[in-house]
């Protein structure tokens, strides 16, 4: 997009002197085009590109964090999908209630609806979607305007908390490249943390009165541990020592607790052309592919007394799985079809992990956005802008080290849980008229404007392993004799999978405990005579 006006001292990377800062022209939080940050009825901050491209972070997010007082993002670690897209507050409101533009266009929402709790009361992270900031590289942008006041008059609904408005670089020539690399050394704790990062931007002429400027990132980021191992692993240590070095991550923390790894590529690319009588044509995208992973919750195989007398039970996966199922065995009576024999052939998963497993949760986020417009002034003198954007976002999810007790030894370590993809299409008409009216110092600015939206949010399956509910799901045991007749005394019960005894009478009863990421855990029972 092109400019509306731009200082003179002001370069396209967006240095300017301090003196001419008040003096640039705005085009957050109003309509009128001579607004300056001096003459702005609303609190108005401008970052150049300059200062957010020099700031020694490879996310967006991090960058606002440190140079806007008023924008807050949480650094999560072990947050579920929340550690994926982290969702920042403007002045202590949640994402959703902060617009971003970019170009002065509305920039798409994320499709991951935040579950991150991060112990605040009340929880305005939880159930939110907001743009994913962390999408754009720093290098691309030449200024951002930060409107720290409720906009939603002008705006909408998703203003409240205030505006976020990127203008990108529109040089028409030169060559930039950056790069930076930092790591930690902490006291008490290994070198870790190793951040690097290299960026690039060109600028090239289109015909004789345009421009394409285009930019790209490539960051990794690696893992920090910041805790001490889990009581329960140092005990499994002292009581199986042989098995010591294959716990998780050995000789470090069987769990990590601290900034998880990623990998980041983001592109932008930003272009127009001048035509006759003022008018423009511009054009502009944002892609970028983001990989995190983190780290879960320590599975224990065996149940550990350390030394203090602390008992640790086993994680519910590594119990037993009985294999022979009725049906095996057509011969034996008393043994229904969806019975299992209570024998020796058994499975467990401490065959595949002697030691534990930690799960490693993997996030791949897909993120674009892509603009067009026409603008102009008509013979009339009104200013006119039609556009259309849309803007797609993928995040899917990997469990690596994995286990689906209910599938017994037929399951792989890699599962796919699940996609969420959002899409939003945004079709503009802005207009305006700069009214003149002979007793009043500055015209009179009206303003119109009409656009269609449209709004898809899509939940796709991940494996069928992923959710099935397989051949273990809910084991009824029965004990056989050597004359084949089989009586049932114990039941596996279907979510601990732990044996408890039932008697022979006509009564079954049930227990079964469910924990959902969004609505907590739920304990539900039966009792049938």
């Amino acid at each position: 997009m092109w400019p509306v006006a731009q200082t003179g001292a002001t370069s396209d990377t967006g240095n300017a002197a301090a003196t001419n800062e008040l003096a640039e022209v705005i085009v957050t939080g109003t309509r009128r085009l001579d607004r300056t940050v001096a003459e702005s009825s609303a609190p108005i901050d401008v970052l150049t590109g300059a200062e957010l491209a020099s700031y020694p972070a490879a996310s967006m997010l991090d960058t606002l964090s440190n140079l806007v007082p008023s924008f807050i993002v949480g650094q999560n670690a072990i947050s579920d999908a929340s550690s994926f897209v982290r969702s920042p507050s403007l002045r202590g409101l949640p994402a959703d209630e902060m617009l971003v533009m970019l170009n002065g266009k509305r920039m798409n929402r994320s499709a991951l609806v935040q579950v991150y709790q991060g112990g605040v009361k009340p929880n305005w992270r939880s159930a939110r979607r907001g743009p994913d900031l962390n999408s754009i590289p720093s290098i691309a942008i030449k200024s951002l305007e930060i409107l720290r006041d409720g906009a939603s008059a002008q705006y909408g609904s998703d203003a409240i908390a205030g505006v976020l408005n990127y203008q990108f670089r529109n040089a028409p020539s030169g060559f930039q490249i950056d790069g930076r690399y930092g790591k930690y050394f902490p006291t008490g704790y290994s070198s870790d943390g190793g951040d690097g990062q290299i960026a690039a931007n060109i600028g090239l002429p289109l015909g004789s009165q345009g421009f394409v400027n285009l930019s790209a990132e490539w960051s990794r980021n690696q893992q920090t541990v910041r805790n001490p191992t889990r009581p329960s692993a140092l005990a499994f240590a002292a009581t199986y020592p042989n098995l010591a070095s294959q716990l998780p991550h050995y000789p470090g923390p069987v769990q990590q607790w601290g900034t998880p790894p990623s990998d980041a590529v983001k592109t932008l690319l930003n272009s127009g052309i001048k035509l006759d009588s003022g008018r423009s044509i511009y054009f502009f995208a944002n892609y970028a592919n983001i990989q995190t992973n983190e780290s879960f919750n320590y599975r224990l195989p065996k149940t550990v007394t350390d030394s203090s007398g602390n008992t640790f039970s086993h994680h519910p996966s590594f119990s037993d799985i009985y294999l022979d199922a009725c049906t095996s065995h057509p011969s034996f009576t008393g043994c229904p079809v969806d019975g299992y024999i209570q024998d020796s052939n058994t499975f467990n998963f401490s065959s595949i992990y002697p030691a534990g497993f930690t799960p490693r949760f993997y996030g791949v986020t897909q993120q674009f956005f892509g603009a067009v417009g026409y603008k102009g002034t008509n013979r009339w003198g009104i200013n006119y802008d039609l556009s259309g954007h849309n803007g797609p976002e993928l995040p899917g999810r990997v469990l690596e080290n994995f286990t689906q007790p209910v599938l017994g030894p037929a399951v792989s370590d890699q599962l796919l849980r699940r996609q969420v993809r959002a899409k939003e299409n945004n079709f503009n008409l802005d207009v305006n008229y700069p009214w003149a009216v002979g007793w009043l110092s500055s015209p009179i600015s009206l303003a119109a404007g009409l656009e269609w939206r449209d709004e898809n949010y899509q939940q796709l399956l991940g494996d069928q392993a992923s959710y099935a509910a397989g051949p273990y799901a809910s084991q009824r045991l029965y004990t056989c004799s050597i004359a084949g007749v089989c009586t049932r005394t114990l039941a596996l019960d279907p979510t601990t999978l732990k044996l408890v005894p039932v008697t022979a009478t006509q009564s079954d009863g049930v227990q079964r405990l469910r924990r959902h990421l969004d609505r907590g855990r739920r304990l539900a029972g039966q009792l049938c005579r």
